[in-house]
C-alpha cells in the first residue's frame, strides 16, 4: 500500500477524497472482488492506480473536485487530454497510432474498471466510461494485432465441411456407432469370462464365432442426411466399429471446440459431469450450460458458458463412450485418453489392447492440448474416406490444412461476426447476429467478449465495403438505404476513394448486422426506441425492429435470400384453406411489403 501512496501522492492536496476512493478501489480489487471478477496481484493492482492517478491529474486541471460532477463530455475531453499527452512525452520518438492508442485505451480501461466498482467505493463515477467502449471503438480504428490473433482462420471451404461432417456425426451416426459399442461391451461382460476359462480359448476363434456375428445382425442404420440413404450397410469386424469409435470421439472434440468458444486448456478440464441441461423460464425454451475452470498462475475459478444444443449432444455422447472405460478406472475429466496410453498414441495402434480392442495396461488420462490437436488432424484426414468421401475437405494452396486447437475459438468468432445468413447464426432461431453471439455461444469471459469484439469490428468493415459496392449498383432498400444512395452513388476517382474511407469511419461504430437489414444506429432516428426510457444502452432492441420502417434500416443484396424465403412462407400460408380473412390481410400486407423491397433490392422498382 506504500507504493499506491507514492504513486498518488501528487494529487492527495486538492483530491484526497478521490485518493481515497481510488485506495478503496484498489483494496476491493485485491480482496473483494465483484461477481465474475477475482482477485488481482499486486502488480495489477499497482498499474490501475497509476493509471487512474492520470485521471486525477486531468480533474485538477479541469478543476473538477467531486466525481458525481463528470459527464460523457468530459471523459471524451479526457480522451483528448490523454492523447496530447501521449504526443507531448513522444516529443520525437516514432511510435505507430495503434501503439498510442493502447497507452491510452489501458487508462480508460482503468476508469471503467473503477465505475464497475460504484459500490466499494466512496467516490462513485456516474457514468460509464465510453459507454464501455474500447477507445478503438470510439474512435473508429483498428486495434493492433496480437500474437493471439495471428492464429490463422480455419478457411471457409474447409470450415463448412469439417463442422458439418462432426454435426452429422453427433446427430445422425452417433446412436448406431453407440448401439455397436454396447453390443461389444455387452460380450465382453457375458461371454468373454467364461470362454476365457475354456483351455482351447482362441481370440480369432473367438471373433469369428461371437464377435463378427452379433456385428453382421445389425442391419438397420440411421439415414446420411446428404444421401437420403442409409450411411453404411453393415460393421465388417471390431476393428471396424472401432475406427468409428475413434471418429465419433474427434467429432465431439470437434464440435465442442468450434462451436462454443472454449479455450483448450478449459476444454481438457470438463467434468464428466460439467455440462447441463435446464429450462427456460418460459417453460418451454431449452438452455444449455457447460462448466470448466480457469488456472492461470494462482488464479484458479470456475468458468460458466452457455452453449447450443450440439454442444450439449457433443458432450452427452463423449460421456456415454467413455463410461465402460471409466467404470474400471477413476477419471473425472469429460475428454480422456480412454483407451491407449502414451502422449500422441490415443488414436493410434495399440498392441497391448485384448480381442474387442480394448487397452488392458496403463491409466487414463485427461485429453492434452497435442492429443486434441492430433485428434482435430485425424479427423480432417478420415473424410477422406469416411461415408464415401461425402466430406472430403478441399486442399489449400495444394496442401491439407494444418488443424491446430488455436484455431477454432478465433474461427468461430469471426463466423459470427462474418457470416450472419450462413450456418453458425441458423443454429440458433434469433432474428438479430448479436444475440446469437451472446447467447447462443459465449458464457462471461471477457477475453472470448474481446476476441468477438475485434472480430466484429474488423467483420463491419468489409460488410460496409459491400454496401458501398451495392451503393454503386443502386441497390440498396430500406430508408437509410435511400439516403445512402442518394449521398454517394455516382462519385469517381479520388473523391469517391476517399468518400469510401470517410463512409467506412464514420459508420463502422454504428453498424448492428442483422438477419433482414443492417441497422446503421442513430438513437434519434432509432423506431425500436419510440418510447423507451433514455438511459438505455447506445445500441438498437434487438426483438423490436422494423426494417421496412425504421430510418436506420439499410437492406442490401446479401439480405435478399431471407426475403425471399419470407415471401414464399407468407405466399404458402395465405394459400391454405384454414386461413381467416384478418390472417389474410395480415398476410397480404407482407406479402406486398417483402415484394417492393426485393423489386428495389433487383432494381426492378
Amino acid at each position: 500500500m506504500a507504493t499506491l501512496m507514492r504513486i498518488l501522492t501528487n494529487v492527495w492536496e486538492t483530491h484526497y477524497l478521490v485518493v481515497i476512493s481510488i485506495m478503496e478501489y484498489t483494496y476491493a480489487r485485491l480482496y473483494d472482488p465483484i461477481g465474475e471478477d477475482y482477485a488481482c496481484d499486486m502488480k495489477t493492482v499497482q498499474h490501475e492506480a497509476r493509471y487512474l492517478a492520470s485521471f486525477v491529474e486531468y480533474l485538477q486541471s479541469r478543476k473538477i473536485f467531486e466525481t458525481a460532477d463528470i459527464g460523457h463530455h468530459d471523459i471524451q475531453d479526457y480522451v483528448k487530454w490523454l492523447i496530447r499527452r501521449r504526443g507531448q512525452a513522444l516529443k520525437k520518438k516514432i511510435k505507430t497510432e495503434a501503439a498510442d492508442l493502447d497507452w491510452v485505451d489501458v487508462r480508460i480501461r482503468a476508469l471503467q474498471s473503477y465505475h464497475s466498482y460504484n459500490k466499494r467505493v466512496s467516490q462513485q463515477l456516474p457514468i460509464r466510461p465510453l459507454h464501455g467502449h474500447s477507445i478503438f471503438k470510439y474512435l473508429g480504428k483498428r486495434r493492433r494485432r496480437t500474437e493471439e490473433n495471428r492464429t490463422p482462420l480455419i478457411p471457409k471451404e474447409v470450415w463448412d465441411p469439417f463442422l458439418c461432417a462432426a454435426l452429422d456425426y453427433v446427430e445422425y451416426f452417433a446412436d448406431d456407432i453407440l448401439s455397436g459399442q454396447s453390443a461389444i461391451e455387452d460380450i465382453r461382460a457375458n461371454v468373454l469370462p467364461l470362454a476365457r476359462m475354456a483351455k482351447n480359448f482362441s481370440s480369432n476363434n473367438f471373433t469369428a464365432r461371437k464377435i463378427k456375428p452379433r456385428l453382421n445382425a445389425i442391419t438397420e442404420f440411421s439415414i446420411n442426411p446428404n444421401s437420403g440413404i442409409a450411411w453404411r450397410e453393415r460393421w465388417v469386424n471390431v476393428d471396424d466399429l472401432r475406427v468409428e469409435l475413434f471418429t465419433l470421439y474427434q467429432a465431439c472434440l470437434v464440435v465442442v471446440s468450434c462451436l462454443s468458444g472454449i479455450r483448450e486448456s478449459e476444454l481438457a478440464l470438463i467434468q464428466v459431469d460439467g455440462f447441463q441441461e435446464q429450462t427456460d423460464v418460459d417453460g418451454v425454451s431449452k438452455r444449455y450450460t457447460v462448466i470448466s475452470r480457469m488456472i492461470k498462475g494462482n488464479i484458479d475459478r470456475q468458468l460458466i458458458w452457455e452453449v447450443n444444443r450440439p454442444v450439449y449432444q457433443a458432450c452427452h455422447v463423449i460421456k456415454k463412450m467413455t463410461s465402460y472405460a471409466r467404470s474400471h478406472r477413476a477419471c473425472n475429466e469429460l475428454f480422456i485418453r480412454s483407451w491407449y496410453r502414451g502422449a500422441g498414441e490415443q488414436f493410434q495402434t495399440d498392441l497391448r489392447k485384448d480381442c474387442l480392442g480394448r487397452s488392458t495396461k496403463g491409466s487414463i488420462l485427461p485429453l492434452g492440448p497435442d492429443a486434441m490437436s492430433l485428434a482435430l488432424k485425424n479427423f480432417g484426414a478420415r473424410l477422406d474416406v469416411a461415408i464415401q468421401g461425402t466430406y472430403r475437405l478441399p486442399l489449400v494452396d495444394g496442401e491439407k490444412w494444418n488443424f491446430t486447437m488455436r484455431q477454432p475459438r478465433r474461427t468461430l468468432a469471426s463466423r459470427i461476426a462474418r457470416e450472419p445468413f450462413g450456418l453458425i447464426a441458423g443454429m440458433l432461431h434469433y432474428k438479430h447476429v448479436k444475440l446469437t453471439t451472446f447467447l447462443g455461444y459465449a458464457g462471461k469471459d471477457p477475453s472470448w467478449i474481446q476476441d468477438l469484439a475485434m472480430e466484429e469490428f474488423s467483420a463491419n468493415e468489409e460488410f460496409l465495403g459491400q454496401i458501398w459496392e451495392d451503393i454503386q449498383d443502386g441497390a440498396l432498400a430500406g430508408a437509410r438505404g435511400h439516403e445512402l444512395i442518394h449521398e454517394f452513388k455516382g462519385m469517381a476517382g479520388d473523391i469517391k476513394k476517399n468518400s469510401l474511407q470517410y463512409f467506412i469511419e464514420n459508420n463502422r461504430r454504428n453498424l448492428h448486422v442483422g438477419l433482414l437489414n443492417y441497422c446503421l444506429f442513430q438513437r434519434d432516428r432509432a423506431l425500436c426506441l419510440t418510447n423507451k426510457k433514455s438511459d438505455l444502452p447506445e445500441k438498437p432492441v434487438i426483438n423490436a425492429c422494423y426494417p421496412e420502417r425504421c430510418a436506420n434500416s439499410c437492406i442490401s443484396k446479401n439480405h435478399i435470400p431471407i426475403w425471399q424465403a419470407q415471401l414464399n412462407d407468407a405466399q404458402a400460408m395465405l394459400n391454405h384453406k384454414n386461413v381467416s380473412i384478418p390472417q389474410k390481410i395480415a398476410l397480404t400486407d407482407d406479402i406486398a411489403k417483402s415484394l417492393h423491397i426485393l423489386n428495389q433490392l433487383n432494381g426492378t422498382c
